[in-house]
């Protein structure tokens, strides 16, 4: 009964946001303009709004999975090292007023895949966030955080290819989820 009221702030705070976003998207946005090419696809004329967009979802996501992190105990040299070095830097576990800041690193992965597609930034630095992001994934120790991040990349990959694995990839790709 004590975390009562803490929940239900955290949750009025959720909703009040669902439903702001929810009036917010119905309006008719003027920056997206559209227009249809000879395979009746949508192409967007300004796209910068969009990659904006994608990288402060994906640094708001990292900078607040990282404070998460810190305040779960664990050193950053922890996170590079993928929990070879400095394992705890205290015992004090995360007080369940910021357990919610767990949830955030799920959110990168979105960020991430619309600063693979829309941003125009050299190839190098987009290796760099999806580095960054399978990292941070892996050292949550959630396998399962871990494989929807990298197979939303490895399958929007495809999807931006318009092409389908084949067999043999798909065999090892499930051969090495499973010993995963």
């Amino acid at each position: 009964m004590a975390y009562l009221p803490k929940g239900n702030a955290v949750f009025l705070l959720g909703y009040i946001s669902f439903s702001i976003g929810s009036y917010i998207s119905r309006r008719k946005w003027s920056y997206l303009k559209y227009q249809y090419d000879e395979n009746e696809n949508y192409i967007s004329y300004d796209t910068s709004k969009i990659a904006i967009f994608g990288w402060i979802v994906f640094g708001l996501s990292i900078i607040l999975g990282l404070l998460y992190y810190r305040l779960q105990g664990k050193s950053f040299l922890y996170m590079l090292t993928l929990g070879q070095r400095d394992s705890e830097l205290s015992a004090s576990s995360v007080s369940s007023s910021f357990l919610f800041l767990s949830c955030f690193i799920r959110s990168a992965i979105p960020g991430l895949l619309i600063i693979l597609e829309y941003s125009g930034c050299k190839r190098i630095i987009k290796i760099i966030c999806a580095i960054i992001t399978i990292l941070i994934t892996v050292t949550t120790g959630s396998r399962n955080l871990t494989i929807a991040t990298v197979l939303s990349i490895v399958v929007f990959s495809y999807l931006k290819k318009k092409k389908r694995p084949k067999i043999i990839s798909l065999v090892s790709a499930f051969v090495l989820l499973y010993l995963f």
